[in-house]
């Protein structure tokens, strides 16, 4: 059973917790890189460590103790994934495209079954107050150069019936332009959901630009409570209610 282990849940390509992801009662995982993902100080500081733990006495000794070993086998469970895997899939990774270095790390930990059930990656620079239409096609490229290269993989690997992508943003944009090419934070936002159990189409009506509400931000028709909503019910079977304490409409995206 890998409920309580923090593989779980893991932020790809991070460096702290992202907010979708902090639980008082969740452990989780926060991977920058398969390479920089252990002790710092090497093999000599993780031997120190277990030493000094284990001879702490009392509770104290004890949750150090556990806290080393847990952090141990989380660091030779990537590194064995590592191992187990070979990508079937080009991805165009490096600095200009860190996405495509965090999903390719994500395939990896699915891949490997190292029972990694929710996993968390982020590609900024959608805040565009200013030169957003090159900014945008850069960003946009980046986001479908990642997105197929991860799909490929899982498919070439025969996973890609397992997984669900959805993309989400903490803000919109408006829709008119601002006086330095780019357009300032709205409102409503799309999202995107990408896998072999999605049905496929566009759900909820588009945003008319002639019904703009009284600052400038367009309309939305669909609750974002109800894809989530349905990733947790139909895909990951878990009761939705206990998470939201009540219910959204029904909006019926993903085969169940």
């Amino acid at each position: 059973d890998s409920a309580g282990h923090p593989l779980v849940g893991c932020a790809c390509g991070s460096t702290d917790v992202p907010g979708a992801l902090r639980d008082l009662e969740a452990s989780l995982t926060v991977v920058h890189s398969q390479q920089s993902f252990t002790f710092n100080g090497g093999a000599d500081m993780e031997r120190a460590l277990g030493a000094l733990y284990t001879g702490t006495p009392g509770i104290y000794g004890a949750l150090f103790d556990t806290a080393v070993a847990t952090a141990r086998d989380t660091v030779a469970q990537i590194k064995a994934s590592a191992a187990a895997y070979t990508p079937m899939a080009s991805y165009s990774g490096g600095q200009r495209n860190p996405l495509a270095a965090a999903l390719q790390l994500a395939a990896q930990l699915i891949v490997s079954g190292t029972g990694v059930k929710i996993i968390h990656a982020t590609l900024g620079g959608f805040d565009t107050h200013e030169g957003q239409q090159q900014r945008h096609d850069s960003l946009m490229r980046a986001l479908d150069q990642s997105l197929s290269a991860f799909y490929a993989d899982l498919a070439a690997h025969g996973m890609s019936d397992r997984v669900l992508v959805a993309t989400w943003s903490e803000f919109g944009r408006r829709p008119r332009e601002n006086a330095s090419g780019g357009t300032d934070h709205g409102t409503a936002a799309p999202v995107f959901l990408v896998g072999d159990t999605v049905k496929a189409g566009v759900y909820g009506e588009l945003p008319s630009l002639a019904a703009l509400d009284v600052t400038g931000n367009l309309g939305y028709s669909v609750d974002f409570r109800s894809v989530y909503q349905e990733i947790l019910a139909t895909h990951l079977a878990v009761d939705a209610r206990e998470v939201f304490g009540t219910t959204y409409e029904r909006l019926p995206v993903i085969a169940g």
